[in-house]
């Protein structure tokens, strides 16, 4: 029972850190879009809504 308990510890903490991981990375996806926001997308505001994601925005381009 030890050796089940201790595989399933490292198996918890492996997999939190894969979510800590993919947090940064999440993190640090938004912060790129979030700056291609402000550089991109006030060239387009002219011809559109404000709401423009910089999603659509890449798409337009």
């Amino acid at each position: 029972m030890k050796e089940n308990k201790t595989f399933g510890s490292v198996i918890i903490s492996i997999s939190n850190s894969v979510i800590l991981k993919i947090a940064d990375i999440e993190n640090s996806i938004s912060m790129i879009l979030r700056k291609f926001k402000y550089s991109v997308i006030p060239k387009y505001h002219s011809r559109q809504k404000p709401s423009v994601t910089p999603l659509q925005a890449m798409a337009l381009t």
